[in-house]
């Protein structure tokens, strides 16, 4: 036991669940605490191999490769439709369909039936649907280490997608240099609230509509842009199906992500959030492109991207004529990414959100945590046009 995952401080684990995968003895089980995030649970069959402290990326990160070696890029897809099948520029679904088409293995995170999010394999377009856009929650990586390993020793072409910690989570299980074989591909992460809240607030929602989500989708692109985060749900209700569409504020789950309060505790001690990375790309929305340059403007979804290493670079040339880049310089990428310069901060109402969430009834935590208080001033500022609000804020600025 004292050579085991036990000796991690638990605000320091990830939850990328590699531990799991490694056991020789499968001693290591996952268990909910108090605020609804997994942590790895030791049982007595474990007998001290300390494989699970070797791979553990909180006790061994390996973010080696430094700014002074990457390439920092604005891009996004010509192709418009295609681009709005992703969160910002599309660049990821773009990428992963030309080396799908060259035979790779695309693994990411998808929602199954049941609204659970999970690391799946993807290996053909339809597939690979299922892993765009943005999931503001953790997925659950149990199985996929393995699984990597597995395709990876069959001589198959992996792309692997996630959270920065899962990525090198990955690279440590690994402990062989796949370079060629394995694409890690990260992104800029302000931290993963819990499935188990995510859970609550879908049930709040069809409990209060009378209705069943079937689907979510973050980052949704509605024909009318008005604020840059937006949901989509599917209902079954009254038995038909139907879409619903939002902005961000009016779905609780998604307004407590924005407010960075109901995060791991772990994301806000994040040994991640720097420019110094563990992937061969990541990426990221480039907010703030008009402050870089007039020809765009953040209705064109521009994507961050820093090739990291040669071999990501290579990989990223693929797609050269299939998308509008421009390169940046580091200030550029990080003025709006904060998590690439520092974690995210902890508001102070977290403890008290979390000591509700406990000890309140869902409903009058949502009322007080995860509604805004003046959400008619959200609702007149996401109604001017946004042309305007770009020209006043800017004037703003110069004040």
């Amino acid at each position: 036991m004292a050579d085991s995952i036990a000796i991690v401080n638990k605000k320091e684990c990830c939850g990328c669940k590699a531990c799991g995968d490694i056991c020789p003895t499968k001693a290591i089980t996952f268990t909910k605490d108090e605020e609804g995030f997994l942590y790895p649970w030791v049982h007595e069959t474990c007998v001290g191999c300390g494989l699970c402290v070797t791979i553990c990326p909180t006790l061994n990160s390996s973010c080696t490769v430094s700014s002074d070696e990457q390439n920092y890029l604005a891009c996004f897809d010509k192709n418009k439709s295609r681009r709005d099948t992703g969160s910002s520029g599309g660049i990821f679904g773009l990428l992963a369909s030309k080396l799908m088409n060259e035979g790779w293995i695309v693994c990411g995170a998808a929602f199954d039936e049941s609204l659970q999010l999970k690391h799946i394999f993807a290996s053909d377009e339809n597939e690979l649907g299922q892993l765009k856009k943005s999931k503001y929650l953790q997925s659950d990586a149990s199985g996929i280490y393995w699984g990597v390993k597995t395709k990876l020793a069959s001589g198959a072409k992996v792309m692997f997608v996630g959270t920065p910690c899962q990525c090198d989570a990955l690279k440590s299980f690994l402990r062989k240099d796949y370079t060629g074989h394995l694409l890690l591909v990260d992104f800029a992460c302000h931290g993963v609230p819990s499935q188990d809240l995510f859970d609550k607030c879908i049930a709040y929602y069809g409990e209060k509509n009378h209705c069943e989500v079937i689907g979510y989708q973050f980052r949704h692109k509605p024909k009318r842009y008005g604020a840059p985060q937006n949901y989509k749900m599917i209902v079954k209700k009254g038995g038909s199906t139907q879409v619903v569409e939002g902005k961000y504020y009016e779905e609780p789950f998604y307004y407590g992500f924005q407010k960075y309060m109901t995060l791991r505790p772990s994301c806000y001690l994040c040994h991640w959030a720097s420019t110094d990375r563990v992937s061969d790309i990541t990426m990221a929305d480039f907010w703030g492109i008009e402050k870089v340059t007039s020809q765009w403007d953040r209705r064109d979804h521009p994507s961050l991207v820093i090739l990291n290493t040669d071999f990501g670079k290579s990989c990223f040339q693929k797609i050269d004529k299939d998308i509008y880049s421009l390169e940046v310089t580091r200030e550029d990428a990080v003025r709006g990414n904060g998590s690439l310069i520092g974690p995210t901060k902890c508001p102070a109402e977290r403890v008290l959100f979390f000591n509700d969430l406990q000890s309140e009834p869902f409903e009058r935590v949502v009322k007080k945590h995860l509604t805004p208080k003046r959400r008619f001033l959200k609702d007149i500022y996401y109604a001017i046009p946004f042309v305007i609000r770009r020209i006043a804020l800017n004037k703003l600025g110069k004040l």
